[in-house]
């Protein structure tokens, strides 16, 4: 449409009454199918701009539904479960060998992530979030805890691919972003577990045969797109 209406403006005689191009009559069936209220659709889904004067900016737009940022979650449900089960343990000294049996427990929390564009960010992802902790279950640190508090939210980066997510954490001793862990798609959420567990030691202190394998624990990690 611009086309059109950029070569009738260049063929105008200069005083503002514009040529007529010479009719073709090999194609010209005597109708003229153009619409001359047709709008260009919106061609910039990321400039911050209503290209197409509908009322309607960038993504709000249905034009940039299949924009790829258009289609990033701007929130996200995250559940996360730490599923520990203990076993029985000997611990050897000069004494002699105590054996003793350690306790299972579970961690379980969810957060309503959303996206953040300030304070510390993952610049090698495609978006960042940041959510409140609810704790459903927690057991873990009751019985094992050293006396800290739990982290009541944190923040997850993330770049999106089809049916693969890529989540990233920042390493607290290095201060930088660092790649983590592929989500697979199952359903209509994206989630991580280690599988059969990952085994934990604990060094007691006082055995010889420290550190003590004392059980193992079973991760999952779930994430909804709303």
């Amino acid at each position: 449409m611009l086309l059109l209406l950029t070569t009738f403006a260049c063929s105008g005689d200069g005083d503002g009454v514009f040529n007529r191009p010479e009719k073709d009559d090999s194609t010209d069936n005597g109708t003229d199918d153009s619409d001359p209220g047709e709008v260009d659709p919106e061609g910039d889904c990321g400039n911050g701009l209503d290209d197409d004067g509908d009322g309607d900016t960038d993504c709000a737009d249905s034009d940039c539904a299949t924009y790829e940022v258009c289609t990033w979650p701007d929130v996200i449900s995250h559940r996360s479960v730490f599923d520990f089960k203990g076993r029985r343990v000997t611990c050897e000294t000069w004494a002699g060998d105590f054996d003793e049996d350690v306790e299972d427990c579970i961690t379980e929390f969810t957060s309503e992530l959303a996206v953040v564009e300030d304070g510390d960010i993952c610049t090698q992802c495609d978006r960042t979030y940041e959510g409140a902790f609810e704790y459903q279950r927690e057991t873990c640190g009751g019985i094992y805890g050293d006396g800290s508090a739990l982290p009541t939210s944190g923040r997850f980066g993330f770049i999106f691919a089809e049916n693969k997510w890529v989540l990233f954490g920042k390493d607290e001793t290095t201060g930088t972003w660092e790649e983590g862990l592929d989500l697979t798609a199952e359903g209509d959420r994206y989630t991580w577990n280690n599988g059969a567990g990952e085994p934990i030691y604990y060094d007691v202190g006082d055995c010889d045969n420290d550190p003590l394998y004392v059980g193992d624990v079973q991760i999952t990690l779930n994430f909804t797109p709303r």
